[in-house]
């Protein structure tokens, strides 16, 4: 079998796999990354290494099956073979381009060669280093932008200031005494600090004496809340999506990453989407588990 003759077969194969979804994944097959190596000998016979999503995935018994069957179709090929490997374990990274854009993947480029060979034969990897060179081409011009809200986290301690040990037995506000403690107090230990106030005890507090302490560290602290520690993250956020430069993602796709390792409240992630909305293109949301599309601008 002449070397064209393995090419024009292998590119047939390639559209037979392209017809092959995974049931969970609105995306073919070969796009999702899942064939790992395709090689065709002189006896007409294709040998296909590939893996699945997931071991216990659904249909790890009848997609292989369905592969075989489907490449049997082919007028070139009398008996099709599937070997299921998890060496590499299947990862995002083994995306397409094309699949990541339109499942809302970030772009990281990760497209796996697959060769096509006789049995005997060194891989030819020609034709599979034009496709690479094109989908680099289409990564470089990809509009595709990703942002993570752990990039605009604001730096400083954050503090949860009690007032219960200021309080006669831990639930009576003497303001004598309490003014007495709050004059002892260093207050330069809350310099560049994010600072929630809250009294741990049933006590029932005046506003008065929460805002008499706020006069005092607001000479120190960055900003100054009463509450607990989600509420004055949620108040760090508003102000952090309020000045987030929208403009910037305008007529893009954009993908909002997941994850974070930083307490960044939910109601950051809803604020900055309603901000972002009415400017992008698409919007989606990625975690390391998965990336699940939110928004997609209707074509006028």
């Amino acid at each position: 079998m002449q070397e064209q003759e393995i090419t024009d077969i292998g590119e047939k194969i390639v559209q037979v796999l392209k017809t092959i979804f995974d049931p969970e994944i609105p995306v073919d097959i070969y796009e999702l990354g899942l064939i790992y190596d395709v090689m065709v000998n002189d006896q007409k016979e294709a040998k296909i290494l590939m893996t699945l999503t997931s071991p216990n995935c659904p249909v790890a018994e009848t997609l292989p099956k369905e592969v075989e069957n489907k490449i049997e179709e082919l007028e070139e090929i009398d008996n099709a073979e599937v070997e299921i490997t998890f060496d590499p374990t299947w990862t995002q990274d083994m995306m397409s381009e094309e699949a990541k854009l339109e499942l809302g993947f970030l772009l990281i480029l990760g497209i796996e060669n697959i060769f096509f060979s006789t049995k005997n034969s060194k891989p030819r990897n020609k034709n599979v280093k034009k496709a690479m060179d094109a989908i680099v081409n289409r990564v470089a011009n990809s509009k595709l932008k990703t942002i993570d809200l752990e990039d605009f986290y604001p730096e400083g301690k954050r503090v949860v200031f009690d007032i219960k040990p200021w309080l006669f037995q831990g639930l009576i506000l003497k303001e004598k005494d309490f003014r007495a403690a709050m004059e002892t107090y260093d207050w330069t230990t809350l310099t560049n600090s994010y600072m929630a106030l809250t009294c741990s005890s049933d006590a029932i507090i005046p506003s008065w004496a929460y805002l008499l302490i706020a006069t005092k560290a607001a000479p120190h602290a960055k900003k100054i809340i009463v509450g607990d520690l989600n509420m004055l993250e949620t108040a760090i956020f508003q102000e952090v999506i309020h000045q987030f430069p929208v403009e910037d993602y305008r007529d893009t796709p954009v993908i909002i990453k997941g994850c974070s390792n930083k307490p960044i409240p939910e109601s950051a992630y809803t604020q900055l989407i309603t901000r972002l909305s009415p400017l992008v293109n698409s919007l989606s949301f990625g975690e390391a588990c998965s990336t699940v599309p939110l928004f997609k601008k209707k074509k006028s």
